[in-house]
């Protein structure tokens, strides 16, 4: 059986929260970054960008390709489309195949 290492009793020592404490004092760490990297790190994708512009498109397209969800949505609709015109073609040619052999009895 695994065991496992049991959680410290207090999160941070004393010396490292006031090392936290003078770090971080006095400036708030959202408002120190700059636009893009705001952008880079805001997980829902809501940036200053007004909606439906190119450079919308880019970031949410960049922030989804960052997330790994919508390359793969893309995939499978593009995979799904080949699929359903392959099933199509085929059926056309069976129907013309069928339709010329009852004309010239074969």
């Amino acid at each position: 059986m695994a065991s496992y290492e049991k959680a410290p009793s207090t999160p941070l020592t004393a010396q490292h929260s006031s090392f936290v404490k003078e770090d971080l004092e006095g400036q708030d760490p959202v408002e120190s970054l700059s636009g893009d990297e705001k952008a880079a790190d805001d997980p829902h994708g809501t940036t200053s960008t007004p909606k439906y512009t190119i450079k919308w498109w880019k970031e949410t397209w960049n922030n989804a390709v960052h997330e790994g969800k919508w390359p793969r949505v893309a995939y499978c609709v593009l995979g799904f489309v080949f699929v359903v015109g392959w099933v199509g073609i085929m059926l056309g040619l069976v129907g013309t195949e069928v339709k010329y052999g009852k004309l010239f009895g074969v």
